[in-house]
């Protein structure tokens, strides 16, 4: 499927140019995973996820601050962890958490940043967390898994998403350990 754009709404079309998928779509995303896409319907904010048949699974679940689906390996991540990071409030008062492809929180709302999964290992930071004494306090982050657990606990002060080294094989995570320094993990 390709998408398209007319009068102000966006379908998808086949080889043939046969309307495939069609639907109040302001904003669509191709189908970079087979089963999933983004969409954003006409006068909503935010972005909703229909499957290849054109239902939606989730309306209005996080806007394009929250989420960037504009590339296929991102949204190909994305779809196969099953999670998406959304959040409740806005600016610094967000609070980040996964929800699944059907809107329901997965993992609650906990973080003020949370990232989309890779492999799936996700970064989310805690703001605050760290008290320096006669000082201001600083955000820790970690690494969790699609489960919510911790991989790396709530100890760096800086943390890189984790991304492959290698297309498909090893992930690496760079970071700043509140007590170690810097590092690079594999």
């Amino acid at each position: 499927m390709a998408v398209v754009e007319k009068d102000g709404l966006s379908f998808y079309i086949d080889k043939t140019g046969k309307i495939i998928l069609s639907g109040d779509f302001r904003e669509t995303v191709p189908f970079y995973h087979p089963q999933y896409a983004v969409v954003r319907i006409k006068g909503a904010t935010k972005h909703s996820i229909i499957n290849n048949e054109g239902k939606i699974l989730s309306k209005n679940m996080w806007t394009n601050e929250e989420i960037e689906f504009r590339s296929d390996l991102a949204t190909i991540e994305v779809f196969n962890a099953g999670l998406i990071p959304c959040c409740t409030g806005t600016g610094t008062n967000a609070i980040y958490g996964y929800k699944d492809l059907f809107g329901n929180w997965a993992v609650k709302q906990q973080y003020s940043k949370a990232s989309p999964f890779t492999a799936g290992l996700a970064t989310v930071t805690v703001k605050g967390l760290l008290k320096i004494p006669n000082k201001s306090s600083k955000d820790l982050s970690g690494i969790i898994n699609t489960k919510g657990e911790y991989v790396l606990p709530l100890e760096y002060l800086v943390l890189s998403d984790p991304w492959y080294n290698t297309p498909g094989g090893e992930i690496t995570i760079a970071g700043e350990h509140k007590d170690k320094g810097f590092m690079v993990l594999n």
